[in-house]
């Protein structure tokens, strides 16, 4: 439901009911089983997806972003009962929309994120997107987007991007650019397509087509829009390594 009303009420709704949006995502974020979590993606996803940087700046008053960086700690340090890599891989992908808009965003929490006295920084978080890179967490076209949106977010943090994973970024450049390949490589000789977020619904579940259509086609338009597929990846790989030639040259 709540998905729906960002889908269908957009810059309005979201100017009237951040507080409301916050309370929601604050309640269940961390804090319901995996298939719980595929849900709440779509809320998280749809929200990302149109309004990154004010979207960030949301979950980060609420401290949401700060939950899924605890969550991503815990997997990382292998702590007991952590959420698993399907779940972590769309907090990644959260992370990844965020930090395009605004490379700052999470400094603060970053720099504080403890997990049993065992630190989650930059460089962890960094690792993690290596880690889980090829990690499926769909059986449809959303795991190309995935892939593309971070191989995307990896290219804006680059020097002369001022971030705190830019260091980190360039002592791996050769995994980045590894990540680059493959998507290339599946966007190209696999003719394969970026596509929205979604869940399988189970044989079980309830479904409601009331409204099915017009909201197909605002989720195509806000698709259409996507940073994903506006951006040329060869063209930002490009001018990410044209960058990095300025700052590094002698």
């Amino acid at each position: 439901i709540t998905e729906t009303y960002i889908v269908f009420g957009g810059a309005t709704f979201l100017n009237a009911h951040p507080a409301s949006l916050q309370i929601v995502l604050g309640q269940v974020v961390g804090n319901v089983h995996p298939r719980g979590a595929a849900y709440v993606m779509l809320v998280l996803e749809a929200l990302m997806r149109a309004f990154p940087a004010e979207g960030g700046q949301l979950l980060l008053q609420a401290n949401i972003l700060r939950t899924m960086l605890d969550s991503c700690a815990a997997f990382y340090n292998e702590d007991r009962g952590s959420e698993p890599e399907r779940v972590v891989s769309l907090y990644l992908t959260i992370f990844a929309r965020a930090l395009l808009a605004s490379p700052r965003l999470m400094d603060g929490n970053l720099s504080s994120s403890l997990v049993d006295d065992a630190s989650f920084g930059p460089n962890e978080l960094i690792q993690l997107y290596f880690r889980l890179f090829d990690y499926e967490i769909s059986s449809g076209g959303f795991d190309m987007t995935r892939r593309k949106l971070w191989v995307l977010m990896s290219l804006s943090l680059l020097p002369p991007t001022e971030s705190l994973y830019g260091g980190v970024l360039v002592d791996h450049i050769s995994k980045g650019l590894a990540m680059y390949t493959s998507v290339n490589s599946e966007e190209t000789a696999n003719n394969s397509s970026s596509a929205p977020y979604e869940v399988g619904q189970d044989d079980e579940e309830e479904t409601f087509l009331a409204g099915e259509e017009n909201y197909k086609a605002l989720l195509a338009k806000q698709c259409a829009q996507d940073v994903i597929l506006t951006t040329n990846l060869h063209q930002a790989v490009s001018g990410a390594l044209e960058g990095l030639k300025r700052c590094y040259a002698p």
